[in-house]
């Protein structure tokens, strides 16, 4: 009677209530079973007094009855298990579409947070690119891939290993300044040094390579806060994320239509210096730069001085600037005489007459040039560019010779 009972409250949504209710249904499956048992108490319960008697006496022409009254029980109990156990079989598949639609919605809302972060990473990537165009439009790296570009592989190994570049690599002395006369190959020894340095951040993150070509002929784009502002770019592009400080940084003039003060700018600049275990900035032709604002640009990279930034200026040797850096590593820059032997080697190959050439020819143009050429990288090239163009061994030894005698080196 309980499940039937329980037929009667349930929730026409529950799975198992279409099943139990046809059982308990009037003349169903329960209601006969409960009348069969009241046929059969009725057969084998004792009555007091004569009925007792009368049902003692009256068992053995019952018995046959009551067998067939318990083989109905079975009956019915069988079938009742076979509904029930349906209704269970009905209720798996539920559960099973269930936990499919259940599923089905955790694969969507996966793929809904797949195309949100694919989202927020575009809308990072599109920040990250507003504010590092937005702090500077001074872009270097071309001007860095040119000048690699021309530089003759094995060349100038000699100042890489000097002991006082080893030293600024390694010691606490942060400034390394590299004197050397007008085409003495500075600007390629800047690159190679960049080059290096660069080499080494892709393989240690955590070192920040940061680097400015000085230009007499650009100097409306050499101001110093223009300078300081590319070296900004240069260090946050090579971070994973922007700092929060260039962000409020950004956010905050953003508001006001308005630039950064030169103040801000190295403020910022050391904040970023500090996302690095070491950071390394090359000033390349100092020289070249307005002497007017050299002062203030010199005062900024000074003050940006820390146990982890290091700095390495080329420059003619003038006075003026050479007192800047009394107190810095010195390191002076001449092309040796390997080097130049490297590129005249390398530049002889490119002759329209090189297959006809003897080697004694070749080696006598490579020990020509580099005596004429004392040490200046400039030099060599504008001899050998004599020979370009030439097609005979004979053109060949009359341009050099005639080069030779155009060129007055003086010691």
């Amino acid at each position: 009677m309980r499940l039937k009972d329980r037929v009667q409250r349930a929730n026409p949504t529950d799975p198992w209530f279409t099943t139990l209710r046809i059982l308990a249904d009037t003349k169903g499956t329960l209601d006969q079973y409960k009348d069969i048992l009241e046929r059969l108490v009725a057969k084998i319960v004792p009555k007091y007094g004569a009925g007792r008697v009368t049902t003692v006496l009256l068992w053995p022409f019952n018995k046959g009855e009551v067998t067939e009254l318990l083989v109905a029980i079975e009956r019915l109990k069988s079938l009742i298990s076979i509904d029930l156990g349906m209704d269970h079989f009905e209720l798996t598949k539920a559960i099973k579409n269930e936990t499919h639609h259940i599923g089905t919605i955790k694969n969507e809302t996966q793929h809904i947070g797949t195309i949100q972060r694919n989202q927020d990473a575009h809308q990072d990537s599109q920040r990250f690119k507003d504010i590092t165009n937005w702090l500077s439009h001074t872009d270097f790296a071309n001007q860095q891939a040119d000048f690699s570009s021309r530089v003759q592989e094995g060349t100038c190994q000699w100042f890489f290993n000097s002991p006082v570049f080893i030293d600024w690599l390694s010691s606490s002395n942060t400034t390394l300044f590299c004197p050397g006369d007008p085409g003495a190959g500075k600007t390629m020894i800047a690159s190679l040094v960049i080059a290096h340095l660069q080499k080494t951040s892709r393989t240690s993150p955590d070192v920040g390579v940061s680097y400015l070509y000085c230009n007499y002929k650009k100097y409306g784009d050499q101001r110093p806060i223009d300078f300081l502002s590319a070296l900004l770019k240069q260090l946050v592009h090579a971070l994973p994320s922007i700092p929060d400080v260039v962000k409020a940084l950004y956010d905050g003039h953003q508001r006001h239509s308005s630039r950064p003060s030169i103040n801000e700018v190295v403020t910022t600049v050391r904040s970023v210096c500090d996302c690095y275990s070491n950071v390394f900035i090359i000033i390349d032709a100092l020289d070249e730069y307005d002497n007017e604002q050299r002062k203030t640009l010199l005062t900024k990279l000074k003050s940006l001085r820390a146990p982890n930034v290091k700095m390495m200026v080329t420059s003619r040797p003038i006075p003026i600037i050479r007192e800047e850096f009394e107190d810095a590593l010195h390191l002076n820059i001449r092309a040796h005489r390997e080097d130049i032997e490297l590129f005249v080697a390398d530049q002889i190959q490119h002759l329209l007459c090189s297959g006809s050439l003897s080697q004694d020819l070749k080696d006598r143009i490579i020990s020509k040039i580099n005596d004429v050429s004392g040490g200046m990288f400039i030099l060599a090239r504008l001899l050998f560019d004599s020979l370009v163009g030439k097609t005979t061994i004979k053109a060949i030894k009359v341009a050099l010779d005639s080069s030779l005698k155009s060129f007055i080196y003086l010691p």
